[in-house]
């Protein structure tokens, strides 16, 4: 299964605010890794540190 990748506004206007050097990237990695995976949470793993 291939998933597709969306933004809400305040993303979308966060990402635009970027230098578009820095944004490509990110683009790129969301459109062409994570977008084609089965499972996108595959790659991800849990956010370590102190809970606030």
């Amino acid at each position: 299964m291939v998933w597709s990748v969306e933004f809400d506004l305040a993303a979308s206007r966060e990402l635009s605010r970027l230098d578009p050097k820095v944004a490509r990237p990110i683009l790129t990695f969301l459109n062409e890794r994570v977008a084609l995976l089965d499972n996108p949470h595959g790659i991800g793993e849990a956010l370590k540190g102190f809970r606030l």
